[in-house]
């Protein structure tokens, strides 16, 4: 038995090695230097119906935080692309995995809001390899339980009469009758004044409890889920600049 055990743990210790040797590979590849982060949102994300209407409809405190990086794309890809490659990138990476292993096994739904209580059957996704790396889910997916997509706009305005053009989808989670909700959103930009393929992804999300006007989480525990969601956004975008 003891021998047994040993070779069991010896055979768990090098799958986890290796494990995180491939997940440290693929976040390396985006260099942390060029990824700009805050503790706040954009006003366009603030001002959302997303935010005011689904998530956080009774305006409690929130906790904020960003992150971007303006990038030269591998090849010519459409607004759409990008989102979706970003959105298989992160729901499909590596850091993401024991996440979506759990989700998966629990096969429970966490996920629902009063705003959207007028949506009948959404469609609902189990597996990362049932996200297209071309177009995005439709609107009110639900992805592995726990996650909505709420809103999606994809601009198709030329950057050349605009300065600047924005396409996003909006992913919420939690529910605004519990104690915790909150919302992702991965954008993409173009400035008129630069080449075509050279974009800003932008990753802000926020979160609240929705029933009591008070944080949810100490702060400790929302300084380690800002340093997961640095770990998920470097490699979502590392999907995104694959050839």
């Amino acid at each position: 038995m003891n021998r047994l055990t040993a070779t069991f743990a010896g055979t768990l210790f090098a799958a986890s090695g290796a494990y995180t040797a491939l997940t440290w590979w693929r976040i390396s590849r985006i260099d942390f230097s060029t990824i700009k982060a805050t503790n706040s949102i954009p006003d366009s994300l603030k001002l959302s119906g997303t935010l005011n209407a689904v998530v956080n409809p009774r305006n409690h405190i929130r906790r904020d935080s960003s992150r971007s990086i303006t990038c030269k794309l591998p090849s010519r890809l459409t607004d759409e692309q990008v989102l979706a490659r970003y959105l298989k990138g992160f729901f499909g990476s590596y850091v993401f995995g024991p996440e979506q292993v759990a989700l998966r096994t629990l096969h429970h739904n966490f996920v629902g809001f009063s705003e959207l209580s007028h949506v009948e059957n959404p469609a609902r996704l189990w597996s990362s390899s049932d996200l297209s790396g071309d177009h995005l889910p439709g609107l009110y997916t639900i992805l592995f339980g726990a996650f909505q997509i709420v809103e999606k706009q994809i601009d198709t305005t030329s950057p050349g009469r605009l300065s600047r053009t924005h396409s996003y989808i909006d992913v919420a989670f939690g529910s605004d009758t519990s104690e915790f909700s909150g919302v992702h959103r991965f954008s993409i930009y173009r400035d008129a004044d630069k080449d075509s393929d050279i974009v800003t992804v932008d990753h802000p999300d926020t979160c609240c409890n929705p029933t009591i006007d008070q944080p949810k989480f100490p702060d400790f525990m929302i300084t380690l889920h800002r340093m997961y969601s640095m770990l998920l956004f470097r490699e979502a975008v590392a999907r995104v600049m694959e050839p």
